[in-house]
This record gives C-alpha cells, sequence and structure tokens, in this order.
C-alpha cells in the first residue's frame, strides 16, 4: 500500500511539474506582453507630448514669421510717401523739368515707371492687408497711392507727348541767347538766363503738376497718415 502511494505522489507530481511548465511560461510571456503593452502606449504617449509641442512651437513660429512679415509690409507702404518724393526729386522735376531739359527727363523715365508699379503693388497689398479689418485705413493710403499714380502718368505724358519738347525749345527760341552758348547747354548757362528759361518753361502743366505734388506732400502730414500706422508699427 505504501508503495502504491508513493507511486501516486510521484505521479501527481510529475502532472504538477509538467503543467507548471507550460504555465509559468504562458505566464513570463503575459507578462511581458503586458509590459510591452505598457511600454508601448507610453511610447505612443511621450511621442505625442513630443508632436504636440512640435507642432505649437512650430505654429508659433509660423505665427512669428506671419507678424514680421506683416510688419515688413506695413513699414513698406508706410515708407512709400519717401520713396515717391525721392524719385521725383531724383527725376530733376524741381531743376530740370521745370527748364526744359529734354534729355535728363527722358533718362529718368525708367525711375518714373518703376515707382508707379511699386504704388499699384503695395496698393494690391494694401487691400489684403486692411480692406476689411482697416477700412479707414485702406481708404487713406488707396487716396494717396491713387493720386501719386496721377502725379506719375501726368509727369509722363507731360514728358513723351511731345509737349515738353515744345516748350523747351520755344522757351530757348525766347532767351536770346549768344552764340556761345549752344542751344540746350545748360551748364553753361548764365543765372539770368536760367531764371527766365524757367519762368518760359513753367506752363499750366508744371504749374499742375507742382499743385499735385504739393497736395500729395499736405496728405502725408503725421495728424493725416503717420497717426494711423502707429497701432500697426510695434517697437517689439
Amino acid at each position: 500500500m505504501k508503495d502504491i502511494v508513493i507511486a501516486i505522489e510521484k505521479i501527481n507530481t510529475r502532472d504538477l511539474l509538467d503543467y507548471l511548465s507550460v504555465v509559468v511560461p504562458a505566464i513570463f510571456s503575459f507578462v511581458l506582453i503586458l509590459q510591452s503593452i505598457i511600454f508601448h502606449k507610453k511610447d505612443m504617449g511621450l511621442h505625442k507630448e513630443i508632436h504636440d509641442r512640435d507642432e505649437a512651437l512650430q505654429k508659433e513660429i509660423d505665427r512669428r514669421e506671419q507678424w514680421i512679415q506683416n510688419q515688413n509690409n506695413i513699414l513698406l507702404i508706410y515708407g512709400t510717401y519717401y520713396e515717391f518724393c525721392e524719385t521725383i526729386i531724383l527725376s530733376g522735376f524741381e531743376n530740370e523739368v521745370n527748364r526744359g531739359n529734354v534729355y535728363y527727363a527722358f533718362s529718368c523715365l525708367n525711375n518714373l515707371n518703376v515707382l508707379r508699379m511699386k504704388l499699384c503693388k503695395r496698393l494690391d497689398l494694401s487691400r489684403l492687408l486692411f480692406s476689411k479689418n482697416d477700412r479707414d485705413l485702406f481708404n487713406i493710403i488707396d487716396e494717396r497711392f491713387q493720386l501719386g499714380i496721377s502725379i506719375i502718368d501726368k509727369y509722363m505724358n507731360y514728358c513723351t507727348s511731345g509737349r515738353l519738347q515744345e516748350v523747351s525749345q520755344h522757351a530757348w527760341e525766347n532767351i536770346g541767347i549768344g552764340n556761345s552758348i549752344f542751344v540746350g547747354d545748360y551748364s553753361s548757362l548764365p543765372k539770368d538766363k536760367n531764371d527766365d528759361l524757367i519762368k518760359l518753361c513753367r506752363g499750366e502743366e508744371i504749374v499742375e503738376i507742382e499743385t499735385m505734388i504739393d497736395r500729395y506732400r499736405e496728405m502725408h502730414k503725421y495728424e493725416e497718415f503717420d497717426v494711423f500706422f502707429e497701432k500697426y508699427i510695434a517697437l517689439v
């Protein structure tokens, strides 16, 4: 009997060992799979956190770059007045065209064309920036830019229509210069003759363009122009 019990116990122990040999690896495998799932979720969470952080950072960078671009565009629009005045000065309107210097006037026509294109492009840019969000400022810009375009058109038409050449020729014929000075030789023109030439060249076209330029400058006084840009132009 004792031998039988021992034999049965051996059988049970073997079965238990066989059972454990199957169950224990399965438990370890389950634990490993569970750990893998937990680590994967943590890893995915970390990746999502990093992605969300990078995405938020990129959005802030994009927002900042857009703000800087808008600031640059606004400053470009604001500075157009000074660019306009500089181009008009360099075109010789106030010291060459007004005394009939045809050659100098034609040498500057390309600069006037470029300025006109800039005014048109920046007017379109102003429309995109302000026509919906700040209609008052857009109307101010539009009025001034349209006047600038009209000045250039009238100025260029005066030069290219033949009217400038006609006025210049008539003026030179009437100042009665001596043979020592050739027609069109402005560098050798005495002061009194130069003053006479300016008076003779000062026709209604020149007066009209001068009046438009004076109005253009008046419209860019601080209280009529600059003050409307202050809320857009920040120091930081």
